[in-house]
């Protein structure tokens, strides 16, 4: 017998198809969106099934990408096709008619949405900022099971999905179909949500723009009043953090100057393009990869990170190659996992740095760059090895890498390792560890990475250390280990790099 050969619903049909793989056939089928939060709670409750609220952000990156890839991707479609969807926006993006960005409904229905969240499940006023994009998934019983904030890669939206549709007993043949790239996301949180991330800035309009660029003319793209305060009472001027968030060549010009010639800026101005402007700005980015100090290298390479654009693969392989700071050697393989985790020479150059690499630091690196990989063998073999490695860091920042992730056929060998360890402190993280994998909740490692590889190096001289920035996810804090030279200088190896 043959699919051609049955009648199935729509609904059963997406059930098979997501199960057998073959998800290409649902792919032309469009995500629906219901328009009024109360009655998608009531149909949930009804039907017994979850519901995922998006909160979105018109013109803010990763909300542009979960529209524009993630919803379109056919695996997540297929799952979306059997939960109930609610799409959140402050903005209002067409006076009359259906919204252009999701394509369903209409604005005002979009607004009313996520002024209900708010104050349902946020415990907020309806028009208090929150951090988008957003995901929330709730029981059918409408209640909150988990949520996470800002970037997720598409198998991490996967693996929420899935985890959520454990709920109900009539998606038990979803649950663990996951594909190869699916994993948890770092900034993953069971039975809650994160009301503590700073929300971003509305997008600045066309005046705010020209006003801008005026600003900057007006100082001689040097700065001025006002802004975000820095070390020894520099600051971030206002202009530039209108710019930095405007998909416009003109203002990455007017940034560009600003950054070659405000040298104590430069670091604090990179990390701000790194969390607030839209993948364009990569390629301004990439050319600090080959700057003399390392703090400005470092916060370039930490902004491609989280900018995560497969395009500058290139340029931080190339760079990477290069450098000699161990700590910033680790940062470039964990920014070459975001941008390229399907990549095959990306994933070689990870594999061979966790297992391989002579240096403790690059490997513990390596191997949280190894849990953005969206290659499942690969990862386990890393993540094996590091159980058994001689480095007490590297067996602890593995056994975090396995929680916070949730690599749960690891769950074996991991437990073997924990009878194995000698060591009190690692033998902890183990404990916490397995105790993660059996609750599906990785929040006793909210901290681990500021804790540990990411701890900020004291005394660190010749280029800033990015302060009171939010991290990566959990415990992804962007100041550097204190670990290789001390200072900023030339880094030596008779290259030549860009001027400070």
């Amino acid at each position: 017998m043959i699919l051609s050969d049955i009648s199935l619903s729509r609904r059963t049909l997406g059930l098979v198809l997501a199960q057998l793989g073959l998800v290409h056939a649902v792919a032309a089928q469009s995500v629906t969106w219901e328009p009024v939060l109360d009655a998608a709670l009531a149909r949930a409750r009804q039907e017994g099934r979850i519901v995922m609220v998006a909160m979105n952000m018109a013109g803010e990156r990763e909300s542009d990408r979960v529209l524009q890839d993630h919803y379109q991707d056919p695996i997540i479609a297929s799952l979306m096709q059997q939960t109930v969807n609610v799409f959140c926006s402050d903005g209002n993006h067409k006076k009359s008619g259906t919204c252009p960005r999701c394509k369903q409904n209409d604005c005002a229905s979009h607004r009313n949405n996520g002024f209900n969240v708010r104050r349902k499940f946020f415990e907020q006023e309806g028009h208090d900022p929150v951090r988008q994009p957003r995901h929330v998934f709730l029981t059918p019983a409408g209640k909150v099971f988990s949520s996470a904030v800002g970037r997720l890669a598409v198998g991490e939206l996967e693996w929420m999905i899935r985890e959520a549709m454990r709920l109900s007993v009539q998606y038990k043949d979803l649950v663990d179909a996951g594909t190869e790239r699916s994993h948890a996301p770092t900034s993953y949180r069971r039975g809650s949500v994160d009301t503590s991330a700073k929300a971003r800035k509305p997008i600045p309009t066309k005046k705010q723009l020209t006003e801008a660029i005026e600003q900057a003319k007006s100082s001689g793209g040097r700065g001025g009043r006002g802004g975000r305060r820095g070390r020894r009472g520099s600051s971030t001027p206002d202009w530039v953090e209108v710019l930095v968030r405007v998909e416009d060549r003109k203002a990455r010009s007017v940034v560009d100057g600003y950054l070659k010639s405000s040298r104590d800026a430069r670091a604090r101005t990179l990390s701000l393009i790194g969390r607030e402007s839209p993948v364009s700005w990569q390629k301004l980015v990439t050319e600090w990869l080959s700057s003399d100090s390392e703090g400005t290298r470092r916060a370039a390479i930490v902004a491609l990170n989280r900018i995560a654009e497969p395009k500058t693969v290139t340029a931080l392989k190339k760079f990477h190659r290069r450098e000699k700071n161990e700590e910033l050697e680790g940062r470039f393989l964990r920014a070459l996992a975001a941008a390229g985790p399907t990549n095959s020479s990306v994933i070689s150059a990870v594999v061979k740095a966790a297992t391989r690499h002579e240096t403790d630091l690059v490997r513990a690196h390596a191997m949280v760059a190894a849990g953005a990989l969206e290659l499942r063998k690969p990862v386990v073999t890393c993540l094996q090895a590091g159980l058994q490695d001689s480095s007490l860091v590297v067996r602890a920042v593995t056994a975090y890498v396995i929680a916070e992730r949730q690599f749960h056929e690891l769950d074996g060998v991991l437990a073997k390792s924990l009878q194995a360890e000698s060591e009190d402190e690692i033998k902890g993280w183990m404990q916490k560890s397995v105790a993660a994998l059996a609750s599906r909740d990785p929040k006793e490692f909210d901290e681990f990475l500021r804790l540990t590889i990411d701890k900020p190096a004291e005394g660190r001289r010749g280029g800033e250390r990015n302060r009171g920035e939010e991290g990566d996810g959990r415990g992804g804090g962007e100041a550097g280990a204190g670990s290789g030279r001390r200072g900023g200088g030339d880094t030596g190896g008779g290259r030549r790099r860009k001027g400070g």
